[in-house]
């Protein structure tokens, strides 16, 4: 017996049945990469989503303050209904079917009409004072992100360390400019965590999910993650054009765009290595061709030709 898997199935129960949802039948939903888990309750004719989220791997509370601070910009997070911290669940607003990437799949001419909306979002939050109360974006962190290419993606019988030391030489000043909080960065801000929500007005028809890794950080880490997405391919004209709609045109903006899309791109590799070697899950590799042009793509830019060259030179 899974002692454990029991144990959240009955924290569960007493949870729900302290809630509207009492007796919802439960539909499970897809799962991603994290630990967490949802499901759809349905009653009579209300939905919300459950979520289970295993308070040794997830943290509830920061998904709360992350969505309070969002909903106090008047954005769009998922309202929570009900709350049980202590076992790691949430009732959240049911915000439909309608994820940027099955409308995108549906109907690819909306492109420009939700990238837009999404850039508006940005625009928006990146005017807002930056909160107090939301842990940095610092060297430390932007750097353990980018060591996991070392750690998970290079192969079994390459000197990790020699390497790990040339890497960090590497990155540790090119880091060094966009360490400074100027805002709140979702860190995970691309067309699968980003709904329509149709009965909304204005920037709240942009659903926004899976927020509770958030940090402060430089305002171009979510415009990249935006315009370089993992999961789909997005076109020079509308990265162009979302650019500009964003209108930071500066240097700054724009090496901090390519430094930190690149950083990105690195940690990416290595989460989806380390979700196929250590997690089972090898269906993610499939978008490593994707990541790699990205990189190769910011790597062209004169500011990352170290990183360029450290490619050429330890090609493995």
């Amino acid at each position: 017996m899974d002692t454990g898997n029991t144990s959240r199935s009955i924290f569960k129960q007493q949870f729900l049945a302290t809630t509207a949802f009492a007796g919802a039948s439960e539909h499970s939903l897809k799962s991603d990469a994290s630990f967490r888990r949802y499901s759809r309750l349905t009653l009579s004719n209300k939905t919300a989503l459950l979520m289970d989220a295993p308070p040794d791997k997830e943290s509830t509370t920061a998904f709360q303050h992350i969505a309070d601070i969002l909903q106090a910009h008047h954005l769009s997070p998922p309202t929570i209904l009900a709350a049980d911290h202590q076992h790691g669940f949430l009732l959240l607003e049911d915000f439909g079917e309608d994820t940027y990437t099955r409308l995108l799949q549906q109907d690819p001419t909306q492109e420009t009409v939700l990238y837009g909306l999404a850039i508006d979002v940005l625009k928006d939050l990146h005017q807002q004072p930056c909160p107090q109360n939301v842990p940095p974006y610092d060297a430390a962190l932007l750097w353990r992100e980018v060591e996991l290419y070392i750690d998970w993606a290079l192969p079994e019988n390459a000197d990790k360390e020699a390497l790990r030391a040339s890497w960090k030489a590497l990155w540790q000043p090119l880091l060094a400019p966009y360490t400074n909080p100027q805002t709140l960065v979702l860190r995970d801000f691309h067309v699968d965590n980003l709904m329509l929500v149709p009965h909304k007005i204005g920037l709240q028809q942009c659903g926004l999910l899976d927020f509770q890794d958030a940090v402060v950080g430089h305002p171009a880490y979510d415009v990249v993650s935006l315009l370089q997405d993992a999961r789909r391919d997005v076109s020079p004209q509308l990265t162009t054009a979302m650019l500009a709609h964003y209108g930071n045109n500066t240097a700054d903006f724009l090496n901090a765009y390519s430094i930190l899309g690149t950083q990105r791109a690195f940690k990416i590799v290595g989460i989806f290595n380390r979700l196929q070697k250590r997690d089972g899950k090898g269906h993610y590799l499939h978008h490593l061709p994707r990541v790699w042009h990205w990189i190769r793509l910011n790597c062209e830019q004169p500011v990352l030709a170290p990183v360029k060259a450290w490619l050429e030179e330890n090609t493995l």
